[in-house]
């Protein structure tokens, strides 16, 4: 029953009715190995392997064959108990499709179609849809949704996405949103694989995922690919979007596995808050540790409560919808009212009688009212077309995936819309707004005192953000609440949990300290993106600027200004290290104050210190003359 529903589910279109002409027509993918579009009569047509011209019955058993004795790499003969059954399954899920394409390269492996009449999506795709489907052991009906076993879809999602991306002023800062905003998200799917696999997701695809394999390393590490090196075990990519789709079972507080799926929902609502909170206290660690020198001692009352209610009041709140994965209501007839895809004839004309226009309009009503009336009217010829040929078996079970999807999605788009989030900060504490999100309070170690007037309190914020390790300019012109906090130190703060998705499974990250023992973020300022053609062309020129450049490094150097660029996030700049490994220390500094005078200038006029306004001076030079 499972690859039936997936059958039904997957194939927007099948051979064309007996008897009706036009259309896409039926292939033979064996004999004429073609790619076709499912919206379209266009096609690809690939290259059978080493000039084989016809593909014999004899080859394809030797496939059928090989496949078998490729899966018996991973499925032992007696599986024995519950954890090797799941070794099993996650070693077929993660290598099976890789390990049979190296042991036969030259075939069209990747290619492969689930129905080779219709070649328009892939064996694979269809494997995952019918393997997230494994727990469905009978036909689809409306009097079996509230069954554990019945198929159910869910859509989970963080929100407000937008608004919480554009509260940032740095590039550095939009990256380790970015990243945030996955890392929560993954927080919410690995409650749900880690009941009924990576298999259930239907978006994003998790096999291969970045994100997914470094999961696995930690978890099942014998289900990943070969490999001597952990490279491809990282990302500095946020991989995982902020909402997934998962194909998942009713479930019952009465089923021994099969959760109830407001439950397992919760539970991801759940950790995802529980992420955040983690998070949040290894900044507010970190940041208590260099205010104070010692993490976990009080700063003040204050702080203590901006910083409570910004943990416990995560800025992503998660939402979620399921329905039950509707059955199409079976009519007396099927009228083909002309093709149902662009390259099918579309001139022939019938109207329904009215038992079955009851039914379309019941079937417009639970599925028609939730996406654009031309986009249900091109299904409805599809379904016209479908029911002809397959109405038997498929129809029944599973057809209805397509216009589940537009109605679950419209669903959870108008629970976004409702705003349960609380007030951003309590307002007996915010003294001073954020000056980057301007909507919550400013954190601080001041402890407000009875009489103290509010210009007296901004300068004590103020004195507390000029501390070099916030702010290396010293000015404490940025002054952040503790959502932005989190986003701008989260990657200093040296946070586990966080930094080990782009560092790499399996190493340290005291690998990926600069030379002054600091973490920094991986990311590129705007400056060195802007710049990078400009500072490649330095670096291939080299020894024609050196001794400008090696003066601006120790100038550098001595007013101790923090290195903030990295030219490992830029390909051209990693590749023009990799040439020229000279220049590299001068492309690990701020390309702003490396490149334009007028913002040397800036800096000069605004020093104090003699010593320091001298070297500014120096180093106004050397800007100007390289």
């Amino acid at each position: 029953m499972p690859d039936i529903v997936a059958t039904s589910a997957d194939r927007p279109m099948l051979t064309i009715p007996k008897g009706q002409k036009g259309g896409i027509g039926t292939k033979h993918f064996h004999k004429d190995p073609r790619i076709t579009h499912p919206l379209g009569d266009a096609s690809i047509r690939l290259r059978l392997p080493l000039g084989v011209e016809k593909v014999e019955r004899n080859t394809i058993d030797e496939l059928a064959l090989l496949q078998q004795d490729t899966a018996k790499q991973f499925a032992p003969a007696d599986i024995g108990d519950a954890d090797e059954l799941r070794r099993t399954f996650f070693c077929l899920w993660r290598r099976f499709r890789e390990e049979i394409i190296r042991q036969d390269p030259g075939n069209l492996w990747e290619f492969m179609p689930a129905d080779s009449r219709c070649p328009d999506h892939s064996i694979w795709e269809h494997n995952r849809v019918a393997s997230a489907l494994a727990f469905v052991k009978k036909g689809l009906a409306d009097p079996y949704q509230k069954d554990p076993d019945y198929p159910w879809l869910l859509s989970f999602g963080l929100r407000p996405v937008q608004e919480f991306l554009k509260q940032a002023r740095k590039g550095q800062d939009l990256w380790t949103g970015s990243m945030l905003i996955a890392e929560l998200s993954w927080a919410a799917i690995e409650k749900v694989i880690s009941h009924y696999g990576p298999d259930c997701i239907v978006y994003p695809d998790l096999r291969g995922n970045p994100r997914a394999d470094i999961w696995l390393y930690n978890s099942e590490r014998d289900a990943l690919p070969n490999t001597d090196s952990t490279i491809h075990l990282s990302t500095r990519a946020a991989v995982i979007p902020h909402t997934f789709i998962a194909v998942l079972p009713r479930g019952s507080d009465k089923s021994d596995y099969l959760l109830p799926i407001e439950k397992l929902a919760e539970d991801a609502c759940e950790a995802v808050k529980k992420k955040w909170q983690e998070l949040a206290d290894d900044v507010r660690g970190w940041m208590e540790g260099i205010s104070r020198g010692n993490p976990g001692q009080a700063v003040s009352s204050a702080w203590n409560k901006l910083w409570e209610y910004g943990k416990n009041n995560c800025p992503l709140e998660p939402t979620w919808v399921a329905i039950p994965w509707p059955v199409i209501e079976g009519q007396d007839q099927y009228y083909f009212p002309g093709g149902a895809l662009p390259a099918q004839d579309q001139k022939q004309i019938k109207r329904p009688d009215e038992h079955d226009a009851r039914v379309i309009k019941r079937r417009e009503g639970l599925l028609g009212k939730w996406m654009p009336g031309y986009i249900w009217k091109q299904y409805e010829y599809e379904l016209s077309v479908f029911a002809r040929s397959n109405e038997k078996l498929l129809l029944y079970n599973g057809y209805a995936y397509a216009p589940s999807h537009h109605k679950l999605k419209s669903m959870h788009g108008m629970r976004r819309r409702m705003i349960t989030l609380p007030e951003p900060s309590p307002p007996e504490v915010s003294y001073e707004k954020c000056t980057i999100c301007r909507i919550r309070g400013t954190i601080s170690d001041y402890e407000v005192k009875a009489g103290d007037k509010s210009e007296g309190i901004r300068k004590e914020i103020k004195r507390f953000w000029k501390n070099r390790e916030l702010d290396p300019e010293e000015k404490g012109s940025e002054r952040l609440c503790p959502v932005c906090s989190i986003k701008r130190f989260l990657v200093r703060s040296g946070s586990q949990r966080f930094n080990q998705v782009w560092v790499g499974a399996g190493r340290s990250i005291d690998d990926e300290k600069d030379l002054d023992g600091r973490l920094r973020t991986p990311f590129p300022s705007t400056v060195a993106i802007a710049a990078q053609e400009y500072l490649e062309g330095l670096a291939e020129h080299h020894d024609k600027f050196k001794g400008f450049l090696d003066s601006i490094v120790d100038l550098h150097s001595r007013l101790k200004i923090q290195r903030s660029s990295f030219p490992r996030a830029l390909p051209r700049l990693a590749a023009a290290v990799k040439k020229e490994p000279r220049v590299k220390d001068f492309l690990m500094i701020d390309p702003q104050l490396a490149l334009f005078p007028e913002m040397v200038e800036s800096q000069r006029q605004s020093e104090n210190d003699s010593v320091r306004k001298g070297l500014w001076k120096e180093l106004l030079k050397q800007v100007q003359k390289l």
